[in-house]
């Protein structure tokens, strides 16, 4: 997600129009500015601290301002050019666009894309560009070079413009390298375009991306043991793991933790067919097994998946090879494979608390997970709280108390191999959708479930956001109470409660009243005054980190239950928990935890 970044109202209108030709933007706009979308835009007030947010993100930044402004806010962050996004700076009259940090990481392309948008002059300062039109340390879609020095000193020599010794090795279209170069047989640079392991330190070997790697192995095999087989049949076959474009196999060896291990090693995608996409390939099968057949379904996996990966077209150039647990196989395309168009990947769920509600309570985790998901499910009043960073996500809205069919919804759409994001306020895990979520895999028969990969991403909880307003009443021993009978009955309730004020625990109440409920946070107080002092701290949260938000402090004995509504959470005090004026008339709540002063 590209981020525009916006400090007067006068530069708002050219993010919008840059916005409304580039795809995957949002726009970021200091608090100063008057005239942007509360809905769709994020506004920062801390310049330094929110640059450098977006940057650790790994978000390309663009920014309609002064270019010191964001080298001096991005200084203390440059660290790794191979990793870190585009850095642009366009002029306040959208004149020139400058990519600050080189070209590196498509930079260079994004700075003539604005550019031709708006009808500026871009400011492109990058020696191979100029001189090539490419960078060989950022190379088309599907190539990868295997040699960071010998790129470094093959660019050296051709920015003397020196001819090139070009080998080319492959089917596959390279005119965007060798239309732009003189060529020589006896020329020093010497550049090899291959799929095979060059030996020769001096040769720059550039890799397409068209070789599939068929995996299978029996259940829960080591990893150490596929790697070995994996990386031995290459080199055997003198192949480079550089022209890997995905590792592939069986849809129900989606869950071997293996597989993923390799994949997330060699920053290799994962792909998985089913049985009658495998079994298309049985005549072009060298090794058919009437044994795995029998025993799953199909007549061969890795010979199988591999084929499949690369199409009719393509060819089975490395028969299956055995270790004691594991196989392996290599197919060949003859055109770069977008591995994200073959197979199904593994689903992910991503299970996102968002917080209280406001962006700066949101995790970085959980911002990250959102603009990478392709469906967000969720109530819909927790979805507007996430309305800046939607572009080109589906959104799947569900109405309070069908928490059952969010998940189900989250989970179908995980087992087709897609990123997904249930989204709840707070914490998942505190009062929301996690425990669900696990419920119903574990109730479930569904072997498509079963396979979907499941992360929680934590947020700030109420109890949490309203403690920090006042001070550090949850300082010591602490619980939560629901105070909700839809989902449990009073009587339990009522214990619980009991329990706690016994205890002595600071108590804090989630769902203290609604239209229908309205009394039971009277009965609970009423349990709690039988242990407590009737002058003990209680406080209240409304809304926090919204622009409702209402905070009140009070005591046992004044509470007014009136005051308290669906969207409150109260927080009663122990024993111990103390109130204590500050200079500015202020005060603060805190329990303590018995440090010795």
């Amino acid at each position: 997600m590209i981020a525009l970044i916006v400090f007067t109202s006068s530069s708002y209108d050219l993010a919008k129009r840059i916005q409304n030709s580039l795809k995957d933007t949002i726009i970021h706009v200091y608090k100063s500015v008057k005239n942007y979308d509360d809905k769709k835009d994020i506004v920062f007030d801390d310049v330094n601290s929110h640059l450098c947010h977006i940057f650790k993100q790994r978000q390309p930044i663009v920014g309609i301002c002064a270019a010191g402004i964001l080298i001096r806010s991005l200084a203390n962050v440059l660290h790794n050019k191979e990793k870190e996004p585009p850095v642009l700076a366009i002029d306040h009259h959208g004149t020139i666009v400058i990519p600050l940090l080189g070209g590196h990481k498509g930079a260079n392309k994004l700075t003539q894309d604005i550019s031709r948008i708006i009808n500026a002059h871009p400011c492109i300062t990058t020696a191979s560009d100029q001189l090539l039109g490419f960078s060989l340390d950022d190379l088309p879609w599907g190539w990868k070079f295997d040699n960071q020095q010998t790129m470094k000193e093959a660019t050296a020599l051709l920015l003397e413009q020196q001819s090139v010794n070009l080998n080319i090795d492959t089917k596959v279209d390279h005119s965007w390298l060798s239309e732009k170069l003189t060529i020589d047989k006896d020329a020093n640079i010497k550049i090899c375009l291959t799929e095979k392991i060059i030996h020769d330190y001096k040769t720059l070997s550039i890799h397409p991306a068209t070789l599939a790697i068929g995996i299978g192995c029996e259940r829960f095999t080591d990893f150490t043991e596929l790697e070995e087989l994996v990386l031995s049949t290459l080199s055997k076959a003198n192949l480079s793991i550089c022209s890997v474009a995905c590792l592939c196999s069986i849809g129900i060896k989606m869950i071997e933790p293996a597989f993923h291990e390799l994949a997330k090693k060699f920053s290799i995608p994962l792909r998985f067919f089913n049985k009658d996409e495998l079994n298309k390939q049985k005549d072009r099968l060298i090794n058919p097994s009437q044994t795995v057949f029998d025993s799953i379904g199909v007549w061969g996996v890795a010979e199988s998946a591999a084929l499949a990966a690369v199409g009719e077209d393509g060819q089975l150039i490395v028969e299956k090879q055995k270790s004691n647990r594991a196989t392996c196989a290599i197919a060949r395309s003859n055109k770069i494979i977008a591995a994200d168009k073959i197979g199904q990947a593994r689903g992910t769920l991503s299970v996102v608390g968002l917080g209280p509600g406001s962006f700066g309570m949101r995790t970085n985790e959980a911002e990250k997970i959102l603009l990478q998901t392709e469906h967000i499910v969720g109530y819909e009043g927790y979805i507007k709280l996430i309305e800046n960073i939607i572009h080109n996500q589906k959104i799947h809205l569900f109405a309070l108390g069908q928490e059952q069919e969010r998940v189900e919804k989250a989970l179908d759409l995980a087992s087709q191999g897609s990123k997904v994001a249930l989204v709840c306020s707070g914490d998942p895990g505190i009062y929301a959708m996690a425990s669900l979520v696990f419920e119903c895999l574990d109730k479930s028969q569904s072997t498509e479930w079963s396979r979907i990969y499941v992360q929680i991403i934590p947020g700030i909880s109420a109890m949490h956001a309203v403690s920090a307003r006042f001070g550090a009443p949850l300082g010591h021993d602490f619980c939560a109470v629901s105070l909700s009978d839809l989902l449990t009955p009073w009587g339990i309730i009522e214990k619980r409660i009991t329990a706690a004020a016994q205890a002595d625990f600071v108590i804090a109440f989630y769902n203290p009243t609604s239209r229908q409920r309205d009394w039971q946070l009277q009965e609970a107080c009423r349990i709690i005054n039988r242990f407590r002092d009737p002058l003990t701290p209680v406080i209240i949260g409304q809304s926090v980190g919204r622009a409702e938000e209402k905070l009140m402090y009070t005591n046992l004995q004044e509470i007014n239950f009136q005051d308290i509504d669906m969207f409150s959470l109260v927080i009663i005090g122990n024993s111990q928990t103390r109130k204590f004026e500050k200079k500015d008339g202020n005060f603060w709540i805190y329990t303590p935890r018995g440090y010795k002063l």
